[in-house]
């Protein structure tokens, strides 16, 4: 996976070991400085330096801004002259660029403790680097995922820290967005269902599969699917695509429940029958699950003792 990011390592007295996976497009090089890569992870810089800011996600993990060409350096490539290129190209120039920070924070009662900190033996310790392999992987193979920029990872004795620099994805709002304003169509519903078969044929485990995850273009004409914090690509089971679409039936029927929608504004039975209708008739032979597995062998087991006591001498005639 390493054709779809750069690492550029430092070692600084204060922080410890810092990494930084950049994409190979970038201009960021061995030459590059600390300070130029820790600006895109500064809350406290980009609060100065970029426009727009805002936070959202839980406990304020997620910082959403925007820099304009001067301020975004190399992270798209080499130093460019916009205005240059875009008077070459004969294209409307690019004035501002849209980027989301994401913080990986704990929760929980040791989040009262350790708020950032992971343990760095842990195997889900390294969650931006987890992240930003699967997500670069997924957006070079054409999925509808948000564009992975810059991921950084912290050693600090015994803990790491995390954070994730992605682009945001415009003109798009997630389903409980939609959802505050109108029902959604049967069109909407037959692509979010088809977007994540997409995703399920290849193998990805979508560990938080909700509402807020799922966004739609301003024009209903495109479907993203966001979040790949501990997500992975591999083999599905029947049994993982089932509990993906419980997750996603959960939020719906969370969503309902809090916001006291009518049935016509979200009718949570029609539209988990049409999103997996159309997710069965496209992901076809996964294996079984364990636990599926488990439950076929048991209906096989009292299917034959069924039969053997109705042919057995005691069973009456």
């Amino acid at each position: 996976m390493t054709e779809n990011y750069r690492q550029l390592s430092f070692m600084r007295l204060d922080v410890g070991e810092v990494n930084f996976l950049v994409d190979p497009k970038s201009g960021f090089n061995d030459s590059t400085l600390y300070e130029t890569l820790q600006h895109y992870c500064d809350p406290e810089y980009l609060s100065e330096h970029a426009l727009d800011v805002r936070f959202c996600g839980g406990r304020g993990q997620t910082m959403l801004f925007t820099l304009g060409p001067k301020d975004i350096g190399a992270l798209y490539g080499p130093v460019r002259d916009f205005a240059l290129e875009a008077a070459k190209s004969e294209q409307p120039l690019q004035t501002t660029f849209h980027l989301c920070l994401r913080f990986y924070r704990r929760g929980g009662l040791i989040g009262k403790v350790l708020t950032t900190g992971f343990w760095r033996w842990s195997k889900t310790a390294q969650r931006a680097r987890a992240e930003f392999e699967l997500t670069s992987q997924l957006y070079a193979e054409g999925f509808p995922v948000p564009r992975p920029l810059l991921a950084r990872e912290g050693f600090n004795h015994c803990f790491v820290t995390n954070a994730l620099v992605m682009e945001q994805l415009p003109h798009t709002q997630n389903l409980a967005e939609i959802l505050a304003q109108r029902a959604l169509t049967p069109e909407e519903i037959i692509l979010v269902a088809r977007t994540l078969a997409r995703f399920f044929k290849a193998g990805v485990y979508h560990s938080d599969l909700n509402i807020r995850n799922i966004l739609l273009t301003d024009d209903s004409s495109g479907c993203y699917l966001i979040d790949f914090d501990k997500c992975s690509r591999g083999k599905l089971s029947q049994d993982l695509v089932t509990q993906m679409l419980a997750r996603l039936e959960r939020s719906f029927t969370k969503e309902q429940e809090l916001k006291e929608y009518e049935e016509e504004r979200l009718n949570v039975p029609a539209i988990m029958t049409l999103v997996r209708a159309q997710v069965a008739a496209s992901v076809k032979h996964l294996p079984q699950g364990k636990w599926q597995q488990v439950r076929t062998l048991l209906n096989t087991v009292q299917a034959k003792l069924s039969a053997l006591r109705a042919r057995g001498p005691w069973h009456k005639q």
